[in-house]
């Protein structure tokens, strides 16, 4: 009966290191892109979700105007308007202002425009960070109208 040999215990040892890269290398792509997945639902969760707030603030107001500060004004309304600071939504009222989205996904590029016609067109790109630290980005669209256009 014959044992292995050094250099075969080597070569076996060799074999075995360059399987066991390829394995954690094809497992650290594949948490790569689960975080990317995961990064991308919440961006999608947390645009829709602005859009839609936004949305309500516009179809219960009377009418919508841009300010000099680049804010959405509306009228009649119980939200008074809309702004960015910092990354961050802010939905103003009567009673103060409350963020709308968490500083762990800031918007960037916000615009908003009213057409002649009272229609206000919102877009804007919303940003989030996967656990590794890579940057997710989505771009976010809606036309909405206030109460008095038709």
């Amino acid at each position: 009966m014959r044992g292995l040999t050094l250099i075969e215990t080597l070569m076996y040892l060799a074999l075995f290191s360059m399987l066991m890269t390829g394995v954690i290398a094809s497992l650290l792509q594949v948490k790569s892109g689960t975080e990317r997945i995961e990064a991308s639902a919440r961006l999608t969760d947390e645009g829709h979700f602005l859009l839609e707030r936004v949305r309500y603030g516009i179809e219960h107001a009377n009418a919508a105007r841009i300010d000099t500060d680049f804010r959405l004004v509306l009228t009649s309304t119980e939200i008074e308007a809309f702004e960015i600071s910092d990354g961050v939504l802010m939905e103003v009222t009567a009673g103060g202002t409350l963020p709308l989205n968490p500083a762990s996904t800031a918007i960037n590029d916000w615009r908003a425009e009213v057409a002649d016609t009272g229609e206000v067109r919102i877009s804007f790109l919303l940003t989030a960070h996967t656990l590794s630290g890579s940057p997710v980005t989505s771009l976010f669209r809606g036309s909405f109208s206030p109460l008095n256009v038709p």
